[in-house]
């Protein structure tokens, strides 16, 4: 089993349910109009609690707004199936969503910051 977290910026904005699977207006990686250039993500933790950081690029010469913010559990499970042939089912889940107050701008050739802080307790 493998697996990893993504985080994924958005520019829409939707009511938080238990059945979300994604966000209302992901923005793309990528250095177009609209789109972040999404850095490598990392990962630490103190105490209780894991940090989830992605730093993003805006190379576009537009200003980028963004408006809700989600993690992602990716799970890839690679199994031998009755053929002996090697296989693979991958799912993904939203573990978590938020929407900002006040958009976050990027302008032009700038770079922004996100964390995601899941705490434990109990």
């Amino acid at each position: 089993i493998l697996w990893d977290w993504t985080i994924q910026l958005g520019s829409g904005t939707q009511a938080f349910n238990i059945s979300l699977t994604g966000l209302a207006a992901p923005i793309a990686n990528g250095s177009g109009a609209g789109e972040l250039v999404y850095g490598s993500l990392s990962v630490g933790y103190s105490g209780t609690s894991i940090f989830v950081i992605l730093i993003v690029s805006n190379y576009s010469s537009t200003t980028v707004s963004v408006t809700e913010i989600g993690l992602f559990a990716n799970i890839v499970i690679q199994y031998q199936n009755s053929s002996n042939q090697y296989a693979t089912i991958s799912s993904t889940a939203l573990l978590s969503y938020d929407t900002f107050s006040t958009p976050i701008s990027i302008p032009p050739n700038s770079l922004a910051a996100f964390q995601i802080t899941l705490s434990f307790t109990g």
